[in-house]
């Protein structure tokens, strides 16, 4: 069994201002061994025409993990901090759900195959569901049982996902246009729609669509001129579930139970994040710096009591990173730049009633993920022949 180390909690002061933290980059050395347990049968099963798809079928792969052995704990990397696992391959488009994380790997020399690894188990090794036909699978999202990602095998975006307890993967949502930025929360997944978009429209017909239950039909939960984008499920301070997304370029909406709220922050919004009542989102300033990266601070929305306050003062990012937050199970977490080291990249992760849990930098992160247990982020590691790869490490 692999005990991944904590963290010691830090101070809040520490959290929210630019203090050095040490540097958490690549160990050389490490297994190069095979990681993953590859499920076998990659059969492409019959074609079938669900109720939500227009113009193209689902396609149904079972790649069934029935009489394949889990086999031994994945080798690791060698790293003090982190939980990083073997060979060497590129890994991208990271999710977390719980002790589980998701990934991409993409070798230089052979199809991508999605991965999961649920962390928290003993005795289990990482698994790769080889899917036929992937293209370009990125933007994962984990559910109770589910894979969902955006795949372009089609010619555009589409959903996808996979069963995990039995490996078959469908087409879930293939419309025409755009169909992107998942959000999965158990059962119930929302998406950004472009079905109705039109050339030279600004988006405008861009939508935000759900699914109550991923076998249930889609239903639209916006219908109108206001481009509406990057939705994201979390739950309020009840624990009721909430959809919340950007609306419009500027402005913020949340909706679930009796709540339908909107912030206006008057600057553009990339992305949010909500979990327990608490939204995130990050505005560019009113003002930059020519020479600087990109100012960008992260503000906190308390849904119910309608106040905003700042989890950044004058943080920046380098043009590589990923600057949407994510939360998740009460976390709130984020990348930002570090303006003496544009290389690096501090991760700092927070509860919703902002207790500091980790503060952080790497050396080249790109992106994260983060649920209540673990926290996960795409970084290149010299034992990884300078590839991207995956960083994990549990919360405290």
């Amino acid at each position: 069994m692999v005990s991944v180390p904590r963290l010691r909690s830090l101070t809040l002061v520490a959290l929210l201002t630019a203090s050095a933290c040490a540097d958490m980059s690549a160990k050389d050395g490490g297994a190069t061994t095979s990681d993953t347990v590859t499920m076998s049968d990659t059969s492409i099963a019959d074609v079938t025409v669900p109720t939500d798809t227009v113009t193209r079928p689902d396609v149904e792969a079972d790649t069934s993990p029935a009489d394949v052995d889990q086999g031994a704990l994945v080798a690791l990397k060698q790293d003090p901090e982190w939980t990083v696992p073997g060979s060497v391959v590129a890994r991208t488009a990271v999710a977390v759900a719980g002790t589980r994380v998701a990934w991409v790997e993409a070798p230089t020399d052979g199809a991508p195959e999605l991965v999961v690894w649920d962390t928290g188990a003993a005795d289990g090794a990482p698994r790769a569901y080889p899917v036929p036909n992937l293209a370009h699978p990125r933007e994962l999202v984990l559910g109770d049982t589910t894979l969902v990602y955006v795949d372009d095998r089609y010619g555009d975006a589409d959903l996808f996902a996979v069963d995990l307890r039995t490996g078959a993967e469908a087409a879930l949502v293939a419309r025409v246009g755009a169909q992107e930025h998942p959000a999965l929360v158990g059962d119930t997944l929302v998406w950004a729609d472009c079905r109705a978009c039109v050339s030279g429209d600004g988006g405008a017909g861009r939508e935000i669509y759900r699914k109550p239950s991923l076998g249930q039909p889609e239903e639209a939960v916006t219908s109108d001129d206001t481009p509406d984008d990057r939705p994201a499920l979390g739950t309020l301070v009840d624990g009721t579930l909430a959809v919340a997304w950007v609306s419009g370029d500027t402005r913020v909406r949340v909706v679930g139970g009796t709540t339908d709220a909107t912030l206006d922050t008057g600057r553009a919004v990339a992305g949010v994040a909500i979990s327990e009542g608490i939204l995130a989102f990050r505005t560019p300033p009113l003002i930059i710096n020519p020479d600087s990266m990109r100012p960008s601070d992260v503000r906190l929305w308390d849904v119910a009591n309608d106040t905003v306050s700042a989890a950044t003062f004058h943080a920046e990012l380098a043009p590589w990173i990923d600057g949407v937050p994510r939360a998740a199970d009460g976390v709130v977490a984020w990348l930002d730049g570090v303006p003496a080291a544009p290389e690096r990249a501090r991760i700092t992760v927070v509860s919703t009633a902002a207790a500091p849990l980790l503060d952080t930098m790497v050396t080249g992160a790109v992106t994260l993920a983060v649920s209540g247990e673990r926290v996960a982020i795409l970084a290149p590691r010299a034992d990884n022949g300078g590839l991207l790869d995956l960083w994990i490490r549990e919360l405290p």
